[in-house]
């Protein structure tokens, strides 16, 4: 088991590699990247990012890539390593924030990405200085259980979030396939990995898109 410091803070939190967890693909491929055991902490299994990437590989090179509830810093660092031209990584809590740190310069990528706190829920701030490409929002699963965290959630991608991205740019919202989410607006595709579903929705700059009728969401189908 490996333990590793984060010497460039002043925090004294120490971190294990736990598990298989690696980057996939690109320049850091094969490193492995540590994780906290905290509650709520679900990092996006290696098989289920594989596949997004494999989705993702044609817009990925030089793209700006926010990585929205960034958790270990997974796919905000899996992004990078592919060839983002710029990544943001955004988490609330201190402690994943020297984890994200940490599995930066683990992966010799601490010089390509941007990491900030802050609260994803509340928008704003953390979303500018950049029209974003690709956008990936994990959420703490618990967000989806509730009507008005779900709704609070669509609200934001809706009239935070879309405003903040380019013409054209991808929002990729990961969840329970029992969820059925749509981001905003319908979904243009669902990606399902076992019990993972991600929606997939094109950003289109013009008049706010119309809210989703829960009537009309289709559950995700096998990709």
């Amino acid at each position: 088991m490996i333990t590793f410091l984060a010497d460039y803070t002043n925090s004294e939190r120490h971190f294990r590699v736990i598990g298989r967890m690696r980057i996939i693909g690109g320049t850091a491929k094969g490193v492995r990247l540590a994780s906290v055991p905290r509650r709520g902490v679900r990092p996006t299994l290696d098989r289920v990012r594989e596949s997004v990437f494999n989705v993702l590989a044609p817009r990925l090179p030089g793209a700006s890539f926010l990585d929205l509830f960034a958790g270990t810093g997974a796919i905000g660092l899996e992004a990078a390593s592919r060839g983002a031209r710029r990544v943001r990584l955004v988490e609330r809590h201190p402690a994943q924030l020297d984890l994200i740190r940490q599995n930066a310069m683990r992966a010799k990528l601490q010089g390509q990405i941007e990491v900030r706190r802050g609260d994803v829920l509340r928008g704003g701030a953390p979303f500018q200085g950049e029209a974003w490409d690709l956008v990936y929002l994990d959420p703490p699963f618990q967000i989806f259980e509730g009507a008005k965290s779900r709704a609070g959630l669509s609200k934001m991608i809706r009239t935070q979030l879309m405003p903040a991205c380019s013409p054209d740019a991808w929002i990729l919202v990961e969840q329970p396939v029992r969820a059925v989410f749509e981001p905003g607006a319908p979904a243009d595709r669902w990606l399902r990995y076992g019990e993972t579903a991600i929606a997939l929705l094109t950003v289109e700059i013009g008049p706010e898109p119309r809210p989703v009728d829960p009537e009309e969401a289709a559950p995700p189908e096998e990709s």
